[in-house]
C-alpha cells in the first residue's frame, strides 16, 4: 500500500530544496542553454508528476487541507518549471 502522507512529505522537502536551489541555478552566469533546458524539463517532468499525485489524493478521498498542500506544491514545480522556461528562452536568444 502507497504511503501518500511520506510521499507528500518528501516531496514538499524537494520543494523547499528546489525553491531556494532553482533561482540561485538560473542565475547564475556560467549556465548553459544545454543545462537550462535539462533543469526545465525535469522541473516539468516533477510538476506533471504532482498533478497526477494531487489526483491520486483526491481519488483516495484525503482531506482536502491534504489536497491542498499537494496543489500548492504542483504550483510550486509549475512555477520553477516557468522560470526555467522563461531562462531557456533568453539563452537561445543570445545564442541565435
Amino acid at each position: 500500500m502507497t504511503d501518500w502522507m511520506t510521499m507528500l512529505k518528501e516531496q514538499r522537502a524537494l520543494g523547499d530544496q528546489m525553491a531556494n536551489e532553482i533561482p540561485r541555478t538560473l542565475t547564475a552566469p556560467e549556465l548553459t542553454l544545454d543545462q537550462a533546458t535539462k533543469l526545465y524539463q525535469a522541473l516539468e517532468k516533477q510538476a506533471a508528476f504532482m498533478e497526477r499525485f494531487v489526483r491520486q489524493l483526491e481519488d483516495n478521498s484525503f482531506d482536502p487541507d491534504v489536497i491542498l498542500a499537494a496543489e500548492r506544491l504542483e504550483d510550486l514545480f509549475a512555477e520553477l518549471a516557468a522560470d526555467a522556461a522563461e531562462k531557456t528562452r533568453e539563452l537561445r536568444s543570445f545564442s541565435a
